[in-house]
Formats: C-alpha cells, sequence, structure tokens
C-alpha cells in the first residue's frame, strides 16, 4: 500500500495473503511469485559447517571487540545476575564447553538427537541490507552457574571462525534461531539465562571484581547490612568459592583426559610398531623359506641333467638309468 508522499515510510503492510489469495485477488500465478529465502542455495549452503570449531579458533578472539547482547528484562529475576571475569578464566570456560562439545559429537553423530550443538542463527546488520548465518557455543560460567552464548562467524576465505558477540539472554538466541525455520529446536535444551552485566576485569590472578552487582547489592558498605544481608552477602561468597573449586577440578579433569589420550595414543603406537616388525619378520622368513625351495630345485634339476641317457654307466661299476621316463640305480651285476 502507497502511503502519502510526506509519509516517513512511502510502503506500509496492507495485509497478509496465501498464494491462492494472491492468485484470485491480483492474477498473479505462484511462479511468479519470489522464492521463499530459506530455498535460496546460498541460504542453505551457510548451513552447513565446514568444519568444527578448535581451539586455534578461541586463541585469535579478541574479547574486547566483542558485542554484548545484553537481556531486556528489568525484573528482579534471580537468574539477572552480573558477571565480571578474566579474559584468561572466560577462555578456559570456552575451552572446557568446546571439548565438551566435541566429545558429545563423537560419541552421537546424529547431531538432532544430541542436546549439546552449535546454535545457528540469523543476524542482519543494522541497516537491513546483509543478513548471514552465525553459530552459538554456549558456554558455562561456573563460578557464577550461568550460561551465556559467544556466536561465531565463519569466514569462508581464511577458514576461520571469528567471534562476533557475547549473548547475555537466551532469548536473544531463541528469536534468532527460530529464524531460520529449521524443524529441530536447538534452543530447547537450554537452561534459562539472563545476564544484567558481563564485563572483563584485567586482574587476571582474580575470577570475581570487589565491585560486581550480585555479590554486593547496590552500594551500601559493609557497616550498612543488615544482618540478613551480611548473612547473604557471606553465603555468597561461599558459592563462588565453591565454584572456583568446581573450576579448578574441571581443569584437573581436562588435564588428566588429555594425559590419558596421551597415554593411550603411545600405547597404540607402540602395539603398532610391534605388529610392524612382527610382520616385516614373518615376511623375511616366508622370502627365506622360498629361496630354500627354490635352491633345492635347482639342485635337483641339475642331477637330473647329469643322468646318462639308456642303460648303466660303464667301467664295471653301478650307474643311473632311465626306463618310462624313471631314474633309478642299477648295480653293476658283473655282465658286460
Amino acid at each position: 500500500k502507497i502511503e502519502k508522499k510526506n509519509d516517513k515510510y512511502p510502503y506500509k503492510l496492507k495485509t497478509l495473503m496465501t498464494k491462492e489469495q494472491i492468485r484470485n485477488e491480483y492474477g498473479i500465478n505462484s511462479n511468479h511469485l519470489p522464492k521463499k529465502s530459506r530455498k535460496n542455495q546460498d541460504f542453505i549452503n551457510k548451513l552447513l559447517l565446514k568444519r568444527r570449531i578448535v581451539k586455534q579458533d578461541l586463541n585469535k578472539i579478541n574479547w574486547s571487540n566483542l558485542k554484548l547482547f545484553k537481556s531486556q528484562s528489568t525484573n528482579n529475576d534471580p537468574i539477572n545476575k552480573s558477571v565480571t571475569i578474566t579474559q584468561k578464566v572466560m577462555k578456559e570456560y570456552c575451552n572446557i564447553a568446546l571439548e565438551r562439545l566435541n566429545a558429545s559429537n563423537q560419541k552421537n553423530n546424529n547431531g538432532n538427537n544430541n542436546n549439546n550443538n552449535l546454535i545457528p542463527i540469523v543476524v542482519i546488520d543494522k541497516h537491513h541490507n546483509y543478513y548471514g548465518i552465525e553459530w552459538v557455543l554456549i558456554v558455562h560460567i561456573i563460578h557464577r552457574n550461568c550460561d551465556v552464548g559467544i556466536s561465531f562467524r565463519y569466514d569462508i576465505k581464511t577458514n576461520t571462525f571469528i567471534a562476533t558477540a557475547i549473548y547475555l539472554d537466551k532469548g536473544e538466541i531463541e528469536s534468532k534461531h527460530k529464524l531460520i525455520g529449521l524443524k529441530f529446536d536447538y534452543c530447547k535444551h537450554l537452561r534459562p539465562f539472563s545476564l544484567r552485566k558481563f564485563k572483563f576485569k584485567s586482574d587476571r590472578h582474580s575470577i570475581i571484581d570487589d565491585d560486581d552487582d550480585i555479590a554486593l547489592p547496590g552500594s551500601i558498605s559493609h557497616s550498612q547490612m543488615s544482618g540478613h544481608q551480611i548473612q547473604q552477602m557471606n553465603q555468597l561468597k561461599q558459592e563462588t568459592m565453591t565454584y572456583k573449586k568446581a573450576f579448578e577440578a574441571e581443569q584437573l579433569r581436562s588435564r588428566h583426559l588429555q594425559q590419558s589420550m596421551q597415554h593411550n595414543a603411545q600405547m597404540y603406537i607402540t602395539e603398532i610398531n610391534q605388529l610392524k616388525q612382527q610382520n616385516q619378520a614373518y615376511m623375511t622368513q616366508q622370502q627365506n623359506i622360498m629361496i630354500a625351495a627354490e635352491q633345492q630345485q635347482n639342485m635337483m634339476y641339475q642331477g637330473h641333467q647329469q643322468v646318462p641317457q639308456g642303460g648303466a654307466a660303464a667301467g664295471g661299476q653301478g650307474g643311473y638309468a632311465q626306463n618310462n621316463g624313471n631314474t633309478y640305480y642299477q648295480p653293476y651285476n658283473g655282465f658286460g
């Protein structure tokens, strides 16, 4: 519908119609209508992952350049936490999430039955001129017991995954995932999360910042707190230590897993080398047997060639004789 010239938008939506209604109303056949964007081959190709995200991709992340998609909720829901974290710890959390993702994918090659997947989403630039597909890795923030999503864009020219944003709200990921229109919902197994604030701290030796909103509600001092507030703060500190210990235990488990994998790899290499040596010894033995058999056959053939043709040997001694192709020894009988 065309509006007046002084209107901000010259075209406005009038109604939604099916292809049958369009044909009846305007006489336009369905084959003349534009194809669905989701049927576009370029769109389909973007949904095909060329490779997995690996640790080398995480090492290239510039955390300070990532966009933050914050929660739009203004209520006081307990899941609306504030998180302060160092880049080093965040990278470790991402490594743990990536290891779990790859391990679960190896156990189950059918992605639709797997609860741990990269989540494809549709992203649109601010001018609404470009859309693309990005992949969200769900990362568990252990010391806060909450999740965030790290989105990656695949660059086909450099064959790399480039981190673009941090999603602090599950709803934001869900809405962009639904734009793709897949039958399988990759978000249905996500835990609820919705963070008020997420920031990085420069102190590399600390996980929690002192001015974290969830650790110290408001800006009141310790002397201004009530007994209940002090008790709540102490409880939060204990939870923080619990999650920190859980993070350290997860790091230890990861190191043990890597050591176990290295040990198993070394064991397999040793077994393979032993099998190669056994196979080489067997081949050498078989070659020696064949050579000995060939030499014995040659000696027998040379002996046959030296047998006189017809009768016993002269000189009053026995000799070899042939009869009907058979070779036998005939001793001397004293008659000439």
